[in-house]
């Protein structure tokens, strides 16, 4: 679920040191001392809070999720079979 292209994809949009310059009309980032590893974590841990659902829906839809790691919320979608979107939620 969890593949390069996605994670690529969240880096550029919310991570400050990967971050392409684009932005939306509201715009989160990851704290800048977050590693790739621990946005990954964040992910699996998000994915896990939702279990339930994930399983009720599946993972070939496009929907999104949230859930809260230390204290911070984020919300992460799926799309197809894969992570395409994680982002920290304001």
């Amino acid at each position: 679920l969890l593949d390069k292209a996605g994670r690529k994809h969240f880096l550029e949009r919310n991570h400050p040191d990967y971050w392409t310059g684009e932005t939306k009309k509201t715009q989160t980032f990851f704290d800048r001392s977050m590693s790739v590893k621990d946005i990954e974590n964040v992910a699996v841990e998000v994915m896990h809070q939702n279990r339930g659902e994930l399983i009720e829906k599946g993972t070939n839809g496009m929907y999104q999720i949230s859930g809260v790691v230390d204290g911070k919320e984020y919300v992460l979608g799926l799309n197809r079979g894969r992570v395409g979107q994680l982002y920290p939620k304001p």
